[in-house]
């Protein structure tokens, strides 16, 4: 066992239920195509890191890995908890139970995250007690955390561009030492999609 654990949330593929905000302008075909060109540009970021457990959680688990995805090395969970603000505490919560010292969080939206930057979240976490990335459309991808702050995971709503500052005004009040790794596009729609080099194979 490492000191360190990456959680990488992401959706079991299935047509016609990821990317859905994409799929009313490109279909459910391509949006599909992308998804899993997401995922796997990911998973292969992720499969350089060094002395890190990393912990695939589908938001529900099928028994068996997906063959669309590349095979890495890690273990396979599925989320639990209702909204996805649970989801997020719960995995920090086992993470922690387990006896990791860092844990990084990250989403499978991301075209450009890197390994680097996933790194970079880690290392943040030796003088800050929590790390976030920001994403474009006002959310984040990416969280870590040394202890566990349940309130950070609290907010009411969660799909809507006002997350990372109602989430930031929760951990200031609670008198966190924040640090940011670089904002990032969030590939939900068209738009978002124009900004990556994946336009040109999908759009």
């Amino acid at each position: 066992m490492n000191k360190q654990a990456l959680f990488v949330f992401t959706k079991y593929p299935e047509k016609g239920k990821v990317k859905t905000r994409l799929a009313k302008d490109i279909g459910n075909e391509n949006a599909y195509a992308v998804y899993i060109r997401l995922v796997n540009t990911i998973l292969k970021e992720v499969s350089h890191l060094k002395q890190t457990d990393v912990f695939i959680y589908f938001d529900k688990y099928q028994g068996h890995y997906p063959k669309e995805f590349i095979d890495i090395k890690a273990q396979y969970k599925e989320q639990s908890g209702k909204t996805i603000g649970d989801k997020m505490h719960n995995a920090f919560v086992e993470g922690k139970k387990l006896g990791y010292e860092k844990m990084v969080l990250i989403g499978c939206d991301i075209y450009q995250l890197t390994q680097k930057d996933i790194q970079q979240a880690f290392s943040y976490l030796e003088k800050s007690d929590i790390v976030f990335g920001k994403a474009n459309d006002g959310g984040y991808y990416l969280t870590g955390m040394k202890k566990v702050y349940k309130p950070v995971f609290s907010l009411s709503q969660w799909s809507h561009n006002k997350v990372i500052e109602e989430t930031l005004a929760i951990v200031n009040a609670l008198g966190l030492k924040v640090a940011f790794t670089p904002t990032k596009i969030d590939v939900d729609t068209l738009d978002d999609l124009k900004q990556t080099s994946l336009y040109d194979a999908f759009g």
